[in-house]
This record gives structure tokens, sequence and C-alpha cells, in this order.
């Protein structure tokens, strides 16, 4: 029998969240840098002292894909990571979804070393449905919904810090209902997202991530386990600044009309200098439940 996820009216869910932002507390014990010395020298930066240009790590997102890098934004530095444009589209059982957004941006700012704070933001959304068999058509526009929350990593921000090779992070999450109408269910939700990363030779990488979340049922009002699972695969591809990516994704939603995802999500990534790079791909949905494609091209940068 499916172990039923505890419901939580609202006012439970507020202390949740909170918990939630202070659970990479946890990740100051963990922290394995190199020399004390080379942590002096690293801690000497901050919003007030950003890391200065030359000392900068090369430009790591948490894009193309769904997974995450363990990697935070050096300190005092502002990264952004957009969709120029997404589009998804589903048809299935006599009936067309259709949805297109733009600009989706993820805003991220250097605390620290270890620390950045992020803010994604939903653009301008287009959402159509179709049921084909009784003529319904319901059509919503408008912005999307905001989250908030910050990536503290354990180990792996820096060649020495933590195993060999190895990258791992906590990114916790809340999500602020600000959609229009019809296209969201205007009420918090809340995500922890673990990525792992191994950096294998001949520049091949291997990123495992987990995602676990409360997400509101399809009747508002209670929340549910839902369970997101990615590994992810790049290598480069022709030249060191274009990298090939190959995911595959799995969302088990615990609401049965949610249902479950999957998806197999290819993608590449140029870098066109040390602050800018571009990228494409899609998602292709792999169950009846997953929008069929879902193709999108991006761009990040750092300030």
């Amino acid at each position: 029998m499916r172990r039923k996820f505890m419901r939580l009216k609202l006012p439970a869910f507020l202390p949740c969240a909170a918990a939630l932002a202070l659970l990479p507390c946890a990740t100051a014990l963990a922290q394995t840098a190199g020399t004390a010395a080379a942590d002096a020298a690293d801690n000497i930066y901050g919003p007030f002292n950003p890391v200065p240009d030359t000392a900068l790590r090369a430009l790591t997102t948490d894009r193309p894909g769904k997974s995450s890098s363990p990697v935070t934004v050096d300190a005092g530095h502002v990264q952004i990571e957009a969709d120029l444009f997404n589009y998804s589209y589903t048809d299935a059982d006599s009936t067309t979804t259709r949805q297109w957004s733009a600009p989706n941006v993820l805003v991220k700012y250097g605390v620290s070393r270890w620390v950045d704070v992020e803010v994604g933001i939903s653009g301008v959304n287009q959402f159509e449905y179709h049921d084909h068999k009784t003529g319904q058509i319901v059509k919503a526009d408008g912005i999307g919904d905001t989250w908030v929350g910050a990536k503290f990593n354990v180990f792996g921000d820096d060649p020495g810090d933590g195993p060999a090779n190895q990258g791992f992070a906590v990114i916790p999450m809340v999500k602020v209902p600000t959609a229009a109408e019809g296209l969201g269910n205007h009420l918090v939700e809340a995500t922890v997202t673990l990525p792992y990363q191994y950096n294998l030779p001949d520049n091949w990488s291997v990123v495992v991530e987990n995602v676990d979340g409360l997400r509101a049922n399809h009747t508002g009002d209670g929340y549910e386990g839902d369970y997101q699972g990615m590994i992810n695969v790049s290598h480069p591809l022709f030249f060191d600044d274009l990298t090939a990516q190959v995911e595959y994704f799995y969302d088990h939603a615990n609401d049965p009309v949610l249902g479950n995802q999957m998806s197999f999500d290819p993608s590449v990534q140029w870098q066109v200098t040390k602050g800018l790079a571009l990228d494409m791909g899609d998602y292709i949905g792999l169950n009846a439940k997953t929008p069929a494609e879902n193709p999108y091209v991006g761009i990040s940068t750092r300030f």
C-alpha cells in the first residue's frame, strides 16, 4: 500500500517552510576546504568585497536541463540565467494543451564562498487547453509564480574542496504564489534540491539529483509529497566551449490526479565568453502526463 503523505493546512505549512531554510546550516559542519590559509584568503570576499574578475571561476549554470549544479556564484557577483523562449505541447486523450513563456529568469547573488541567494521569476505566460470531444477551450495569460531560496555548497565549490572531482549542495526554495488567474494554484509550496556531481576522466561529468517537495493537491485543501529524481551526463562536443548533455527526469507525485511524469532531456550549451553562455534543448515526454515536447532557448550571464 502506498503511504499517503501527511496533509497540512497552510498555517502549519509556514513553520515547515522556515525549517527548510534552516536545513543548510548543517552544511557548515561538512565543509572540507583545503588549508586554513586558503580559507582565510577566500573568506575576505563578500557582498562589499567582490571576488576580482581575475579570480572568477568558470561560469557554471543550473541550465540547460532540469538538474542543478552544486557550484555557487562567486561572492559579490550577480548571475542571470533565463529562458528566452519556452514552449510546451501535449496532445493526449482527445485534449491538446499548449503553453508559451518568456522570459523565465533565475537571478543569483553570491554571498560568500559557499552561499548564494536565488530568485526565480516566471515572465509572461500564455496557456491554452482544448478538449476536442466537448469543444471546451480554456485560455489564460499573465505572469507566473516566483521562487525564492538559496544554494549552500557542502563541498566541491573549488578544486581541492572536498572529495576529489565531486560536488554536493543543498538548495531550499519556497514558492511565492504570484501567478495570474488560471496559471497557478495560489498556494505556497516548497522544495529541497540535493545535486551531487562527479567529474569523470576525459571531461565527462555526471549529476545525480534528488528533489523533495510539498506540493498542493488538486483540490487545494492540503499538501502531498512530490519526489523528483534525475541523472544528467555531459561532455564537450567538437570543442571545449560547446557542451552536450542528456538527462533522464522522473517526478512522482503522491496526488494520483497529478500523476507521475518522465522525460528525456537532450541539450547543448555554448560558452561564448567567460561570462556569457547560450543554450538550447528539449524536454521530451515519455508518458501521457508529461508534455510531449518542451523546446527552449536560453542565456546565462554574470556581472
